[in-house]
């Protein structure tokens, strides 16, 4: 190298650089977030509606004998067989938009990771299943016969 040879720092601008691309990663994680809030509040409404639809059901139950874990295991249930064909499609579909029109050069992962992330969100669905289960159950506790108009 002569004495015409230059060089220019630039630790600054790649400083600035990553710095940069992290606060655009924080988009996904937001959207995520939001999502993740709407999926739980939907579930909880789910089965909230359900309850309510068939409230006089689980009242003749409770009149006959029924015991409360016998009635949240019957809610859990319901919810479980309508999480099983939703987490397969959106995964699914997802997955094959995603390799076919967003990416067409996408690297698909092994077969692994999509059933890992369907178990990690099935298993974590299947949680906050059970826990929005407690006010439910304490609405059915609390319903009594006057409660429905009968014609």
């Amino acid at each position: 190298l002569n004495a015409n040879f230059t060089h220019f720092r630039l630790d600054g601008i790649f400083e600035e650089n990553i710095n940069h691309l992290f606060r655009l990663s924080l988009y996904p994680i937001f959207i995520i977030m939001i999502l993740s809030m709407v999926v739980i509040i939907s579930l909880y409404n789910y089965q909230k509606a359900g309850l309510m639809g068939k409230a006089k059901d689980f009242l003749i139950m409770r009149a006959i004998g029924t015991k409360n874990k016998a009635l949240k295991k019957i809610l859990f249930l319901e919810t479980f067989f309508v999480l099983i064909p939703s987490l397969l499609l959106s995964l699914s579909i997802g997955m094959i938009l995603n390799s076919t029109i967003l990416l067409e050069r996408a690297y698909l992962p092994s077969l692994i990771v999509p059933l890992l992330l369907f178990a990690v969100l099935l298993v974590a669905l299947l949680i906050i299943n059970y826990f929005s289960l407690i006010p439910l159950i304490r609405k059915i506790n609390k319903c009594t016969i006057k409660d429905f108009a009968i014609y």
